[in-house]
């Protein structure tokens, strides 16, 4: 399945009908939706947008916690053209006000978190909350007209309430690149998938973030899959959802990945290296049906890979920021190599500078961006990234830390802090630790 909008993946929700589509979990309720039923409110939700007044490229603010509402809105938006500005819950709302000073949307849609902060928004606009949406009576489907690819999809901003925020515009042909290599490999092996039945993902990677969105959003539905979120990231709790609900695959941040090892060996009392019998109370622990876990974001600590890998899990690890729509290499499930952040996908070539630095070029990077200053344009074709690796010679990509974290020696060494931290961590009775350049009589020192 090639894709030339994401339009092309929401149309096809009609096809899968009663097949399960998302399911959110709160701790009172859960709430279910086939694909059908989902489509049902994506219109639903549509027709009130553009009845309310919104027309294509009208800007909106979307903040608010993840739910089955914020994924109802933000496909409805960009389903009607309009640019969707999707904010992190836990933004303040001196935050928010910066974008909409910016931006100058014409509405914002709170959640039930933010709906306190929304009083302290300064500038005027329209307001409506996730309940407006979700209390919208179902309406006739349609199908939706596929936009041009050039078409903006939404504004994400990358830079937090200490800094200077950056909106990062991501059009259709941006995100479509970075997604079509996946979905095309994806789909050699799609006839599998009916072996272990309806793929379920488990996503603890917030929707106001480009890896959310990719890997809940867009390829589960690519796939037929079922999406489950929830509102917790706590260890315990998640292993209970995994078991209940025979989840296949988690979506998370290495930090989950290092929890859930700490929460495992401490319920099970299993020591760094786990026998036979321990994986089987394990896998007894989180369900017989998880396999695998997708995982990006931050630097993954070979060690904690390893460890996991031991037990038979398939870690699946990528690499990519915001500005390239987000995915630039993932590592090939069937064929991943530990400590690699995977290959360069089709369509898209990275080089390194003298220095170490990726440099990436392809249709999924984002030339525009939006700033206090106004709009700004990437002034080369290769986006420097601020991050050093370095490339094996079966082309695989490593990741060696930020470009602005390297501490450089007296001698010009360059040393870089996640070696030195995996090293320490290595030590019994050390839990965690943070490596930083200190200046010293003219001199940098670890």
């Amino acid at each position: 399945m090639k894709i030339t909008s994401l339009i092309d993946i929401l149309n096809q929700f009609p096809k899968f009908g009663n097949r399960k589509a998302l399911k959110y979990i709160t701790p009172y309720r859960a709430f279910s939706f086939t694909y059908s039923q989902l489509f049902k409110k994506i219109c639903a939700c549509s027709k009130y947008l553009k009845e309310f007044g919104l027309k294509e490229d009208n800007k909106i603010v979307l903040w608010g916690e993840d739910s089955h509402i914020w994924l109802i809105t933000y496909w409805a938006s960009i389903a009607s053209k309009i640019q969707v500005i999707p904010i992190d819950y836990r933004y303040d709302s001196n935050f928010i006000n910066k974008i909409v000073e910016i931006t100058k949307p014409k509405l914002l849609i709170f959640g039930t978190k933010t709906a306190k902060d929304c009083k302290n928004i300064k500038i005027k606009i329209p307001k409506i909350s996730y309940q407006t949406i979700e209390e919208l009576p179902d309406t006739k489907p349609f199908v939706f007209n596929a936009p041009k690819p050039e078409q903006i999809v939404q504004i994400v901003f990358t830079s937090g309430t200490t800094s200077q925020p950056k909106g990062v515009v991501q059009r259709h042909i941006n995100i479509c690149s970075s997604l079509n290599p996946i979905l095309e490999e994806i789909s050699k092996y799609k006839k599998y998938l009916k072996f272990i039945g309806q793929l379920k993902l488990l996503s603890l990677l917030p929707f106001s973030h480009m890896f959310g969105q990719a890997l809940g959003i867009f390829i589960i539905p690519a796939l037929e899959g079922e999406l489950v979120i929830t509102e917790t990231i706590n260890p315990k709790r998640v292993a209970e959802i995994a078991r209940k609900e025979k989840i296949n695959v988690i979506g998370c941040v290495p930090w989950f990945l290092k929890q859930l090892k700490s929460f495992i060996q401490r319920r099970l009392n299993i020591k760094e290296k786990a026998n036979l019998k321990d994986i089987f109370k394990i896998r007894r622990l989180l369900g017989f049906r998880m396999f695998a876990y997708v995982t990006g974001g931050a630097f993954l600590d070979p060690d904690l890979e390893s460890w996991w890998r031991r037990l038979k899990y398939v870690i699946i690890q990528g690499y990519g920021l915001t500005e390239a729509s987000p995915i630039v290499a993932i590592n090939h499930p069937l064929n991943a190599k530990p400590g690699s952040i995977g290959k360069v996908l089709k369509e898209q070539e990275i080089k390194l500078t003298q220095n170490g630095e990726i440099l990436v070029k392809g249709e999924n990077v984002c030339k525009e961006f939006i700033t206090e200053q106004g709009i700004e344009y990437l002034s080369q074709q290769w986006l420097p990234t601020g991050d050093i690796g370095y490339i094996d010679k079966e082309g695989r990509l490593y990741f060696k830390g930020r470009k602005k974290d390297v501490i450089v020696l007296s001698s010009g060494e360059n040393v870089y802090p996640e070696d030195v931290e995996s090293v320490i961590r290595s030590v019994r009775g050390i839990k965690d630790c943070t490596v930083v350049g200190l200046k010293k009589d003219g001199e940098e020192i670890i």
